[in-house]
């Protein structure tokens, strides 16, 4: 009782509420939740003779769709995924008297929908959604073509619903996105560095090349992550936003890329150090001081997602004043060397990556540079040039889509051997 009285005081709970309502998961399905049940009273108040599912099951597929954008790009985004909605339904609803042609229909949508992925992360999402519907669709044939028709403009209606209230959210809360995928940002790098912290263990018998995976692993976490926040920033800078917030929030990836390089380029041989200074403390101070480092990458993340200021304590600062002192104690016994250099470099590097946290919060006084890559086709030849490069069997995206497509004419096969008016959802 007396730890929750003291939670309170402290305030604490304010920052786990707010980090819980800075989730992805958690937006993402309030949007879902408010898009339904909007539907529903909508539904029960006005006595609505039509069909509930099918505008809830269109509601589903257009939140299959949603990407992280500005709001004016997730208006285009919408607007694109309904056109593409109503293409491959029309489709669908032109094909249905005739089996073999829906089959090929069918596979045609799911191969290139899934080859329009190729364009970026934005088209992946509109393909999925889009493949979806056609299910959706198909599935409303089972008793007659007359219901499809009558479907088709529910099914866009709920789409559509949903699109207006993500456009809506998206414009009112523009920070929480950014924030969101910077708080997952410096979450992966915390457990990024404390990883790294492991091959400076001064053990002889530990499996190196377990722990070097699964830190190889990890850095493929922390680059998914870069590259999604980079995304996250550069769909707000192309709309000339340039507040307070944004600024912070571009600084803070800048330097979370800079901590991810000066900390994935250090290559020193640990178990060469492990074997000159087995007899020293002083790998057991470099590992302490990265692994405070990415402790306090993580207290970062909560500090984001809760909007609140981390508190420092100055231990990081004083276990590099320890591990220096303890290099000065080895220098008076020991001669120069390359050993000694290298464990001079680990010094160097950690002191230049606490020095690089300590900025992490401060507000930059420089206006932004927009020299981030973008990854979005900048016109349709580039767009067509990236699907291009895919249309190759050593593609896993193209082998994909061939995979895909097989499986849905062999499930459509199935259903048609079996005469089953439900084998849509094979």
């Amino acid at each position: 009782m007396n730890k929750f009285i003291s939670i309170l005081k402290k305030g604490e709970w304010i920052q786990t509420v707010l980090a819980t309502f800075n989730r992805d998961s958690f937006t993402n399905g309030t949007r879902a939740l408010l898009a339904l049940t909007t539907v529903f009273l909508a539904h029960w108040l006005t006595n609505w003779d039509s069909d509930l599912l099918q505008i809830m099951l269109g509601v589903i597929a257009s939140a299959l769709t949603e990407t992280d954008d500005h709001w004016r790009a997730r208006l285009r985004s919408q607007f694109i995924a309904i056109c593409t909605f109503l293409t491959v339904t029309g489709a669908v609803w032109l094909s249905l008297p005739w089996p073999i042609l829906l089959a090929l229909v069918i596979c045609f949508a799911a191969f290139t929908l899934t080859m329009l992925g190729a364009i970026g992360e934005r088209y992946r999402a509109i393909s999925f959604g889009s493949l979806v519907l056609i299910l959706y669709t198909a599935l409303s044939a089972h008793s007659s073509r007359t219901l499809v028709a009558s479907s088709i403009p529910l099914l866009l209606i709920g789409a559509m619903w949903y699109g207006a209230i993500s456009v809506i959210w998206f414009a009112l809360l523009p920070k929480q996105p950014v924030q969101a995928r910077l708080a997952k940002l410096y979450a992966a790098l915390g457990e990024y560095l404390q990883l790294k912290a492991n091959l400076l263990e001064p053990i002889r018998e530990i499996d190196q090349a377990e722990r070097r995976m699964s830190l190889v692993l990890q850095n493929g976490r922390v680059v998914n992550a870069l590259n999604s926040t980079k995304e996250s920033i550069l769909s707000r800078l192309q709309h000339g936003n340039n507040s307070d917030w944004l600024k912070l929030a571009f600084h803070q990836y800048l330097i979370a890329q800079d901590i991810h390089e000066r900390t994935s380029s250090s290559h020193a041989d640990y178990q060469v150090l492990t074997q000159s200074f087995f007899h020293s403390d002083v790998l057991y101070r470099c590992q302490r001081t990265l692994i405070l480092l990415g402790k306090q990458a993580s207290a970062f993340s909560t500090a984001i997602q809760s909007e609140s200021q981390p508190i420092h304590q100055g231990v990081t600062k004083r276990s590099i004043e320890d591990l220096s002192a303890s290099i000065k104690n080895i220098e008076k016994y020991a001669s120069p060397n390359r050993q000694l250099q290298a464990l001079h470099g680990v010094r160097d590097n950690l002191t230049s990556l606490a020095k690089v946290f300590s900025e992490v919060f401060l507000q930059p006084n420089s206006d932004l540079h927009k020299q981030l890559l973008d990854r979005q086709p900048a016109n349709l030849k580039d767009a067509w040039s990236r699907i291009k490069k895919q249309l190759t069997i050593k593609s896993p995206l193209f082998r994909h889509a061939i995979r895909l497509s097989a499986s849905l004419f062999v499930g459509f096969l199935i259903m048609q051997a079996m005469h089953d008016q439900l084998g849509y959802w094979i």
